[in-house]
């Protein structure tokens, strides 16, 4: 059976602290979005957190659009490692956490790396996301 894909990434500035996070469901058939969605909040720690909060950003918009089946793609190689091992990372505790509570809400979720150059929709509104959040202060 066909499985619903998101693809997620995060744009984070060292300077400011603030992440831009974007996110797009694709249909699995014919790879028309079905959603997509561009969010930023302030004082995030690190990049590698902000991938973590990409992918619970994307989990969370699964559930309200009601999504059965999950295939999330991120190009966090380090975060999809973790992901899948179920290894702990001081650094993004309780965010990892969120998002193995939040998998199970889904008959079937898997987590997959993609290159950054196949990317570039996700990082797009990752990047307007962090700059939308510049703009507001």
């Amino acid at each position: 059976s066909l499985t619903n894909i998101c693809f997620v990434d995060a744009a984070w500035n060292a300077t400011t602290r603030g992440g831009g996070f974007g996110c797009i469901f694709k249909d699995p058939c014919n790879n028309n979005i079905l959603h997509q969605s561009s969010t930023n909040r302030c004082f995030v720690g690190s990049a590698f957190i902000a991938e973590a909060i990409a992918v619970k950003t994307g989990l969370l918009k699964a559930i309200t659009l009601g999504l059965r089946t999950l295939s999330v793609w991120s190009d966090s190689q380090s975060l999809i490692n973790i992901l899948n091992t179920k290894k702990k990372s001081t650094e993004a505790q309780g965010i990892l956490f969120d998002i193995e509570h939040l998998s199970s809400c889904f008959a079937s979720i898997s987590f997959h790396h993609v290159p950054r150059l196949n990317n570039t929709d996700a990082d797009a509104l990752a990047k307007l996301g962090l700059l939308n959040l510049v703009n507001s202060v």
